[in-house]
């Protein structure tokens, strides 16, 4: 069981990695603003390798109790934003 926001977004880390994703950062942000208390930050190698880790997190988080409030960029596949209200994910393809 998930006992707090860092272990949220830690896991989110875990699932992005398991996909392969690169330069993974996790940013504690709860002093800074009230949007969120965490950004995950991450790379693909390509717009397809960006929306398979995107499509992966969104199931998977889902499973865990943390359904996508919202997100835009995915039909681009170059920079997605990924709103799960605790923690936001960018995902971003960098070429």
């Amino acid at each position: 069981m998930i006992e707090n926001i860092k272990e949220i977004a830690l896991k989110a880390c875990n699932i992005i990695d398991e996909k392969m994703g690169t330069d993974i950062v996790c940013l504690d942000i709860s002093n800074m603003t009230i949007i969120s208390d965490y950004f995950v930050i991450a790379s693909g190698r390509n717009p397809n390798h960006v929306k398979s880790i995107y499509d992966d997190l969104e199931i998977k988080m889902e499973e865990m109790g943390f359904p996508l409030v919202r997100s835009e960029g995915y039909a681009e596949g170059r920079w997605i934003v990924m709103d799960l209200s605790v923690i936001i994910v960018h995902l971003f393809y960098e070429p």
